[in-house]
């Protein structure tokens, strides 16, 4: 009798966590959320997040365009694209991957930009470098150091003629950046404990 009473106790306890049990899924990871305080409250936090970083990357872009086409070009060391910027003596480039396209909310061109997520090497903390361009007329133009980098080119600013055709305003101040403008991170980092899987940036395959 009493191991009947125990059963019963147990599923009591047991069955109202199974009910409001929820599986989410963040970028390759994967979070299981039960209706304590707790769980809301972290949900609500990295909803909020997500949401944040899938703005940046995956909303309103194309992963098809003329303008992803010169980025590759370029990427590619194609002498015939024009990249603004001189060369950089280093010859140092990047691996970017996941090109995306938008339109150039601000002005003129449209907006490339692609990632790289770096290995959390079994680690709590992820992190996600963004390389962002303007492609104006077919023409390449990074918009930060990074992104002049990964071409093999030394930063040099972007011509003034073009920042006002494009809406954009050349700004080293914190929080006025070019990439501030855009609404955009060069950076992001998180440190994800929660949940199992791989990384948890979006990658843009979500419904």
């Amino acid at each position: 009798m009493w191991r009947l009473i125990v059963i019963i106790l147990y599923l009591l306890i047991l069955c109202p966590f199974i009910a409001f049990a929820e599986e989410v899924r963040y970028g390759e990871r994967v979070v299981i959320f039960g209706s304590s305080a707790h769980d809301m409250s972290l949900r609500k936090e990295l909803d909020s997040w997500y949401r944040q970083q899938f703005m940046q990357d995956c909303e309103g872009v194309s992963t098809s365009s003329n303008s992803i086409d010169a980025v590759k070009r370029a990427l590619s060391g194609d002498k015939q694209q024009f990249v603004y910027g001189p060369n950089d003596p280093f010859n140092r480039k990047a691996d970017v991957q996941n090109l995306r396209s938008s339109l150039n909310k601000k002005g003129q061109g449209e907006i490339v930009h692609g990632w790289i997520d770096a290995d959390s090497k079994g680690y709590a903390n992820f992190h996600r470098e963004r390389f962002v361009w303007l492609v104006l007329n077919d023409k390449v133009y990074p918009l930060h150091t990074n992104a002049s980098m990964a071409l093999s080119r030394l930063f040099d600013g972007v011509p003034d003629s073009i920042l006002k055709k494009a809406g954009l305003v050349h700004s080293y101040e914190r929080g006025k950046t070019i990439l501030d403008q855009l609404k955009m991170e060069e950076h992001s980092f998180k440190r994800f404990q929660a949940g199992s899987g791989g990384q948890p940036f979006p990658n843009c395959s979500e419904k």
